[in-house]
């Protein structure tokens, strides 16, 4: 028991959700939407039609549990699938930015 005579928690720690698995496909279409590329970009980019890139959207979307492209790209980051930017270079070469 706690010192308030509350019971314990068994797991004090719980561990963190697992890191949803995306294919590497779905990685790539998370990448474009993190870098705020249209379906129709990404699918230039990747040489696939653009109801190809919604389709492995709609998949990603399902995985990772998201409403909508903001909320994907946010749990993509939030999870460890996708990381920032690290500005400290391009700060250090244009001093104000």
């Amino acid at each position: 028991q706690s010192p308030r005579g509350e019971p314990r928690s068994q797991h004090v720690n719980p561990r963190p959700a697992s890191r949803p698995r995306l294919t590497a496909r779905e990685l790539q279409i998370l990448q474009g939407m993190s870098c705020g590329h249209s379906n129709a970009e990404i699918g230039r980019k990747l040489y696939l039609a653009e109801n190809t890139i919604k389709s492995h959207a709609r998949s990603l979307f399902k995985k990772l549990a998201a409403r909508d492209r903001a909320h994907a790209v946010g749990i993509g980051y939030r999870s460890g699938l996708l990381e920032r930017a690290d500005t400290t270079q391009s700060t250090r070469d244009h001093p104000g930015a």
